[in-house]
């Protein structure tokens, strides 16, 4: 398969995109750059033998972490992309991605319009693979009360308290104090958000953690947390792993 091809396949992610981006460094080999467990290891297997090439992943585990290493490389090096639709158009103005030939994706047709059309100016850059919400993942056989609200985690009670993992970029932070405080996830009024970081502050000496849900001796599977702020597909996969591990969407709503 020759490089150009390369540079048009496109893989998606629900409520993230993945894109083609523009450098190569080898013909026979397609690197990706992707959160960790998001392809099927045996489907990587198939695709390496009917086109003989070998499949290279680069793991990263936030979003601030990818846009640090394209920024580095100059979005250099990398022939797909999986990245979140309001990074996408950043991406672009860079000159970091290159069109993908669409008409060579017959599969696309079975897309619904409303996912190509979620962000505007990204066509042709970008397919739709992936959609998901962020929730509350949790023990339940260590809670009692089981977490229904994302207030829980900022005023957790006392069996709560020092056992909550949160994730660790600050947008996806804010977002979340806003709507346990009662006001939109995207607020710009000046005292909402002022509000939002002082409920942020208190909260820290109640978090035990900062970061992303790990799949492979996890901090909930160990008990060394007991909810964690999370992506619902991070939470499926443990689910499928352990029988203790629940889910819920907050009642103050949540975002995807």
């Amino acid at each position: 398969m020759t490089p150009s091809l390369w540079r048009n396949i496109c893989v998606l992610a629900a409520a993230t995109l993945s894109f083609s981006a523009g450098a190569w460094a080898d013909a026979n080999t397609l690197r990706i750059l992707t959160w960790e467990d998001y392809f099927d290891p045996e489907l990587i297997s198939r695709f390496e033998a009917t086109h003989q090439v070998t499949v290279q992943s680069i793991y990263y585990d936030n979003d601030e972490v990818r846009d640090q290493i394209m920024a580095e490389n100059q979005g250099n090096g990398f022939d797909l992309i999986l990245v979140d639709d309001i990074k996408l158009p950043t991406y672009i103005d860079q000159g970091w991605l290159a069109p993908i030939a669409t008409e060579r994706l017959v599969h696309l047709a079975g897309h619904g319009e409303l996912w190509h059309q979620r962000v505007p100016g990204i066509e042709g850059y970008a397919i739709p693979y992936s959609w998901g919400t962020y929730g509350i993942t949790y023990r339940s056989d260590l809670l009692d009360t089981a977490p229904t609200r994302w207030a829980d985690l900022f005023e957790p009670n006392e069996a709560l308290t020092g056992f909550i993992q949160m994730l660790p970029q600050a947008s996806e932070l804010l977002v979340i104090a806003l709507l346990a405080q009662g006001d939109g996830p995207n607020s710009t009024d000046p005292a909402e958000l002022a509000e939002a970081l002082a409920l942020l502050s208190a909260q820290k000496q109640r978090v035990a953690y900062y970061q992303t849900l790990d799949f492979d001796d996890n901090l909930l599977n160990q008990g060394l947390v007991k909810a964690a702020m999370s992506y619902n597909s991070d939470a499926i996969v443990l689910q499928e792993r352990y029988d203790n591990i629940e889910f819920v969407v907050p009642d103050e709503g949540t975002i995807s």
